[in-house]
């Protein structure tokens, strides 16, 4: 509802009860007046200024995060390019980034993990990426896949390459 709307709506509601207050206290020939007066002095008093509005309304929703923290290939350091990343599917809901991490880490050496979410909900999609160190990509996969993970039995195996 707009701003011209919502006074507008205090304005009649605060008229009428102005109007039969009136009434009441025996005003009768300006009991109307009395009324619309009334509510519009205070409908202007609760309304805000046109120029304190703001330009544009905030979404309620906040701004979605980038999805990828991946470098491009012109800036991949020497620590990037000895790793290679892992697919992790069947996570469930309740798992984070923090919990993956953990995880991973008891195994290898991690650089980063991240589970995709659903761009326009930012729910969970149920699986997820982890940068794991070359040398331990053999024993995290022999570890992991298949081991119990928040109650699901996780899918763990090398990704596919990104074109």
């Amino acid at each position: 509802m707009t701003l011209f709307a919502k006074a507008l709506t205090i304005t009649v509601i605060l008229a009428i009860t102005g109007f039969f207050l009136a009434s009441v206290l025996g005003l009768d020939a300006a009991s109307l007046a009395i009324g619309l007066f009334l509510g519009g002095l205070v409908a202007s008093l609760v309304s805000k200024p046109a120029s304190a509005k703001p330009a544009a309304r905030a979404s309620a929703r906040p701004a979605a995060k980038p999805q990828s923290t991946a470098a491009s290939s012109s800036e991949i350091s020497a620590d990037d390019a000895d790793t290679e990343t892992l697919f992790v599917g069947n996570l469930a809901f309740r798992a984070n980034r923090h919990n993956l991490m953990k995880l991973f880490s008891e195994h290898g050496k991690i650089n980063n993990a991240r589970i995709v979410t659903d761009r326009n909900t930012r729910k969970p999609k149920g699986y997820g990426f982890v940068e794991v160190a070359t040398g331990d990509v053999d024993n995290v996969i022999a570890k992991l896949d298949g081991a119990d993970f928040f109650g699901r039995e996780l899918k763990v195996s090398r990704a596919n390459k990104r074109d």
